[in-house]
């Protein structure tokens, strides 16, 4: 992970693209990011879903299709306890 790390920070002081980016930055032509202010892109490819409420323990998201799965179903992920 360190490596990733410090590539995606001598991305952003090069080019000034912050490290955490929201989607909408990244996928421009994808409407569906409009209004997100939840999920984000930890530099350009590590997808971020935060659970922010201690009583939330599942969540609808939607994947870029560059960046999600192929086949374009949805599956419930595995929760961590």
């Amino acid at each position: 992970m360190l490596p990733y790390i410090y590539t995606s920070v001598e991305e952003m002081t090069r080019t000034g693209i912050p490290l955490m980016r929201p989607l909408l930055l990244e996928y421009p032509q994808s409407p569906e990011f409009f209004d997100d202010d939840g999920e984000f892109l930890f530099g350009p490819n590590l997808f971020v879903s935060p659970i922010t409420n201690e009583l939330q323990d599942a969540r609808v998201i939607q994947l870029p299709r560059a960046v999600g799965t192929t086949t374009g179903r949805a599956r419930k992920l595995p929760t961590a306890n």
